[in-house]
């Protein structure tokens, strides 16, 4: 009962397969349209443990158990996306764009018509990993309201102008960011790139010759990675990687505005990376 005593419920006090019926038991007389968190398979049931709360009502003959269950609905169910932006190469220009966003995550329904907007902040506010309980606590917009992270999201053009753009030094930070079971980079010039994998039990070194914005496949063994000067060509090995992983549908500069940045003037330069809002647009 100690667990129990602190607002959640012991496996030792109810077992997982008598705590599934009674939550079958319980979701027939949910409302319409009101459904647990998650579904009753076997294997969800030690998420009941960790996210519902205990209370222990007593009496002289008898000892009483109040389950409270978070519930959702078809609109209270969200998917969380961080958003990650990458370095554009402006052509005919030596120049990098990258957009900014303010927040840090777009939070999805599943229909993909309404959203939310959080900080880290926000996430670590939240009730589990994976799958997570949060308060209504924030604001939640429709689809047609337009705004950097969706207008990202959706690929809208009026990322353009929505979102911050900054110039970035030509021999920017390389990027690494890791991704399920994929690396995602993004280099200003061409590398040499040394990862050391270990697919089963044998540490591999393999040699990439990478440029640009890409993503590497098969490669969740693999870590220490060390630059070099480029070279040509790359070792075997099992990892594959695409190119072509920056979405090109948005632009983040018109034509004008690359006019702007090839002409003489150097104070209208400097001038754009940091009123990057009051640049022209189509």
């Amino acid at each position: 009962m100690d667990r129990t005593m602190t607002g959640k419920l012991s496996v030792n006090l109810i077992q997982p397969v008598m705590l599934r019926n009674i939550l079958k038991n319980v979701t027939s007389y949910f409302p319409d349209s009101y459904t647990v968190y998650v579904s009753l398979q076997q294997n969800n049931i030690n998420l009941f443990y960790e996210f519902m709360d205990i209370s222990v009502l007593t009496e002289y003959h008898s000892v009483m158990l109040v389950m409270l269950i978070p519930l959702k609905t078809f609109e209270r169910h969200f998917h969380l996306y961080k958003l990650i932006t990458f370095p554009y190469k402006i052509y005919n220009l030596d120049d990098y764009i990258q957009l900014t966003t303010e927040y840090d995550n777009l939070v999805l329904n599943d229909s993909n018509q309404r959203f939310l907007l959080w900080k880290e902040a926000d996430i670590k506010k939240c009730v589990g990993k994976g799958i997570m309980i949060c308060l209504a606590a924030k604001p939640i917009y429709g689809r047609s309201v337009q705004n950097c992270e969706s207008s990202l999201y959706f690929q809208r053009d009026e990322a353009r102008t929505l979102c911050s753009r900054w110039i970035l030094p030509q021999n920017f930070a390389p990027i690494f960011i890791r991704h399920s079971h994929d690396w995602i980079y993004s280099f200003s010039g061409k590398q040499q790139v040394n990862m050391t994998c270990r697919p089963n039990a044998t540490w591999i070194t393999s040699t990439w010759s990478l440029q640009g914005t890409g993503i590497l496949h098969n490669a969740s063994a693999c870590q220490n990675f060390e630059l070099y000067p480029a070279t040509e060509g790359h070792s075997d090995s099992n990892i594959e990687y695409r190119d072509d992983v920056r979405v090109s549908h948005i632009k983040p500069v018109t034509y004008q505005e690359v006019q702007i940045l090839q002409g003489p003037s150097h104070l209208m330069h400097q001038s754009w990376k940091i009123y990057t809002r009051n640049c022209l647009s189509t």
